[in-house]
């Protein structure tokens, strides 16, 4: 899994010259299975025989364990285990097993299998249950990538929360566990298709995230991401038939689970425009975070396709200008838009700067015709939006008295920079048009 500044809702790295301000994360690994499975752990690490009063002159009852499926290191813990009730019902926070076996792994058991008994079980028991565990990892306890499962091929796991039941071998004096079940935790299936006309390269780093919150809930002006994220750098067979990636750290239990993928198109860390992007099932980004559009909830869902063919792209601002007045400019000069996320009565033109601006040298076409600059990359948070165009006719590179400049709407600069009038915002709107036949005039 590859580092990544992911999120700050995606989009905000965008607005103030791309910048990424998206906070880096950190997750730490956390093993997701079921809560009896916790008290699994404490209850095979206790090595105590529990022997009921009664269980003198008690019956003996050998297992044998062969390896059938993948094959355990040479050194390895096998650890055999034996309960008088279902495992379901053994109150796991407290209780140990009523007998353990443990045996370190020899080469010719591994080829060959292993016999352990267990002698002076409780003869008057109506109900014994076993299981074999490998500890893979060494730590101790049963976990994901271990071997372990119950006699006759039953899944733990499923034995555990009550799925199903062990089978009961009470009065047997012998049986045989083909151990070759691995463990492994809840998780969910995220299989993500290029089905788009953008696809991506060989090397490029898709990116599947999960939300425990809509995003649109979340709090856009501070740091926030997703509470994790796998990321996996693509293959060509990945990138011609899918890949599936499994989400291990997924705590299926919360109610609210949202799930999208991203790819990083231009190298940029964190979703910028031009990147794939969307949340399943077909939701675009920008919409999830604005609200407008919701994602499918995947509480309950062991599997999703995500067709992964949305584009992110940011909201703009088509502005039109059209020289409408007595006072027209020439070919050559220079018309500048400027654009601002705040209203304008403490802005000073000497020390602060537009958050945007748009410059272009004006011909004979656009002078007659009108001409049309657009602003892409618009804050799609942004509540207030204000715009003016100025055109320099004199060329000193800044306004001055007598030249064209005008707030949208038909509102004059120097009224607005005096607090003597409000520019009209424009927040949420794609296109507009300035006729632009105000000229500045200061005293």
């Amino acid at each position: 899994m590859i580092e990544m500044t992911f999120f700050v809702c995606f989009i905000k790295p965008m607005f103030h010259l791309n910048t990424v301000i998206m906070k880096d994360l950190l997750f730490k690994k956390i093993l997701l299975v079921p809560v009896l499975m916790t008290g699994v752990f404490v209850l095979f690490l206790s090595s105590c025989d529990k022997d009921k009063d009664d269980d003198s002159d008690g019956k003996s009852l050998a297992v044998t364990v062969n390896f059938t499926g993948t094959k355990p290191e040479v050194g390895k813990e096998l650890m055999v285990v034996l309960v008088y009730s279902p495992f379901s019902e053994v109150d796991m926070e407290n209780d140990g097993p009523d007998k353990l076996l443990s045996h370190f792994l020899t080469g010719n058991d591994i080829t060959n299998g292993v016999t352990l008994t267990f002698e002076d079980i409780n003869p008057f028991a109506e109900e014994v249950y076993v299981a074999a565990i490998v500890d893979f990892d060494g730590d101790g306890s049963p976990g994901p990538g271990d071997l372990i499962e119950c006699y006759q091929d039953k899944n733990a796991l499923d034995i555990l929360s009550g799925k199903a039941e062990a089978t009961n071998v009470a009065g047997e004096t012998a049986i045989t566990i083909n151990l070759d079940e691995i463990m492994t935790g809840p998780s969910l299936d995220v299989t993500v298709k290029f089905t788009g006309d953008l696809i991506p390269e060989v090397g490029d780093f898709l990116s599947v995230f999960v939300f425990y919150t809509k995003i649109s809930e979340l709090d856009l002006d501070g740091d926030v991401g997703p509470d994790f994220y796998v990321s996996v750098a693509l293959t060509q067979p990945h990138i011609d038939n899918g890949v599936t990636v499994k989400l291990d750290e997924i705590d299926l239990d919360k109610p609210e689970i949202y799930v999208g993928a991203t790819v990083d198109i231009d190298k940029n860390e964190g979703p910028t425009p031009g990147d794939l992007a969307e949340f399943f099932e077909d939701v675009d980004l920008l919409d999830a975070a604005l609200d407008v559009a919701r994602p499918e909830n995947c509480h309950g869902l062991n599997s999703v396709v995500i067709n992964l063919d949305q584009i992110l792209t940011m909201p703009s601002l088509a502005v039109t200008v059209n020289f409408t007045g007595t006072t027209i400019p020439e070919a050559g000069n220079e018309m500048q838009m400027v654009l601002f996320y705040s209203s304008l009565s403490e802005f000073n033109p000497e020390t602060d700067d537009p958050d945007d601006v748009l410059s272009h040298t004006l011909t004979p076409g656009d002078i007659t015709g009108g001409i049309t600059l657009t602003f892409t990359d618009i804050n799609p948070f942004a509540e207030e939006i204000y715009v003016a165009v100025l055109v320099d006719s004199d060329g000193d590179g800044s306004p001055g008295n007598g030249e064209l400049a005008e707030f949208y709407k038909d509102v004059s600069v120097f009224d607005v920079l005096t607090g003597q009038a409000n520019a009209t915002n424009v927040a949420g709107k794609t296109a507009i048009t300035i006729n632009l036949d105000l000229v500045l005039e200061m005293p």
